[in-house]
């Protein structure tokens, strides 16, 4: 299982197929990573369009990139994201430290104005 990743517009956009992919986060952490050493990319797009839902896992492993993005003065989008999942982010307060947009373009828009 691999994760698929792009620069659309210079900002990384990253494709979450299936909750394991970002559950288990060494791939992810590693693309990241990458991006941040290798092309000094800070600004991010997550598109979980293929999610219905994510475990308390998969929404750490964001809060936990959003929190290192943040302390690089980077910042993390969320692009198509479930109606349920947009309850759990708002529930969770995630919502205070990561922008969720309808879509990748939206993403790329908010990400270009911070």
């Amino acid at each position: 299982m691999s994760i698929r990743h792009e620069l659309k517009n210079e900002i990384p956009v990253i494709y979450i197929e299936n909750e394991d992919e970002l559950v288990k986060g060494s791939e992810f952490y590693n693309i990241i990573n990458s991006y941040i050493n290798n092309e000094d990319k800070k600004k991010f797009v997550l598109d979980i369009t293929a999610l219905n839902s994510l475990n308390s896992t998969g929404i750490g492993v964001i809060v936990k990139t959003a929190l290192r993005l943040e302390e690089l003065s980077g910042k993390i989008a969320i692009a198509s994201v479930s109606q349920r999942t947009k309850q759990l982010f708002t529930l969770a307060n995630i919502t205070d430290i990561v922008e969720i947009l309808e879509d990748i373009d939206a993403a790329i828009h908010y990400l270009n104005t911070v």
